[in-house]
């Protein structure tokens, strides 16, 4: 009550909790201050591991700490842990992982082809219908019992559609603009692209113009050198009607 008052909104715990702790809650602070406790609950799942409950009390647990130390995206492991609904067991393995790295690697490089694309045509009338549709469809589905998942689905059909146009190039530079702000503002929520004002280290920042100029004065041996030093960085380089265009590859997801 100190730091949240005698009523507030969201409590979340594990399933596990429910009874009793959380049923207890309920009528020791009503009767001490004779006003409704919690709005809305909010109970987890387990998450597992092998099929089983992942406890500290049977060493049946990966910590993230841990993960991180071996080179596990962060941003794949959030992916991973958010994918699942709230309410649903989710399944931790080195595959579940692996999948959530290459969820995550498409929507980098969707962002990638977004904010290198450039075709001088009119707008398409049609396009801010499309992302006003998704825009709501994401809401929806956060809005039904927080279902993240739904709202990855509407994401990925977007991202489908937003590749299609990028390659029949049927979209103006203002278009792709939109649809690589509208990711972004998906992402408020989601939490797992790459930080867009992450400044690139000046060496790298030296190989990628080094690459571009490579590639300019058709040196094509020179810039598979330099690409697959980029790589060794961290950083994925693809050639586009674009040019040049990057993202930073996630790290091999170990478990």
């Amino acid at each position: 009550m100190k730091r949240l008052g005698p009523s507030f909104d969201i409590h979340t715990g594990g399933v596990d909790l429910i009874f009793p702790h959380h049923e207890d809650e309920i009528p020791q602070s009503e009767a001490a201050t004779g006003l409704p406790f919690v709005r809305t609950w909010l109970h987890c799942a387990h998450l597992q591991m092998s099929g089983a409950k992942m406890a500290k009390s049977t060493g049946n647990i990966a910590r993230v700490s841990d993960l991180l130390d071996t080179g596990v995206s962060a941003r794949a492991l959030r992916y991973a842990l958010i994918s699942v609904h709230y309410r649903a067991a989710n399944q931790y393995s080195e595959e579940s992982l692996a999948a959530a790295a290459a969820a995550v690697d498409r929507l980098d490089a969707v962002v990638a082809a977004l904010a290198a694309y450039h075709e001088d045509r009119a707008d398409d009338a049609a396009f801010a219908d499309v992302l006003g549709a998704a825009d709501l469809a994401f809401s929806a589905a956060l809005d039904d019992d927080l279902n993240v998942s739904a709202a990855l689905a509407v994401v990925f059909d977007l991202v489908r559609d937003l590749n299609r146009r990028i390659d029949d190039r049927s979209i103006s530079t203002a278009d792709a603009e939109r649809g690589l702000a509208i990711l972004r503002s998906f992402d408020e929520v989601l939490g797992v692209l790459a930080d867009p004002d992450e400044s690139l280290d000046e060496d790298v920042r030296r190989l990628l113009d080094a690459r571009a100029a490579a590639r300019q004065g058709r040196d094509w041996s020179e810039s598979d050198r330099l690409r697959d030093e980029l790589a060794r960085r961290g950083i994925a380089v693809e050639d586009t009607r674009d040019g040049q265009r990057w993202r930073r590859a996630l790290e091999t997801a170990r478990g």
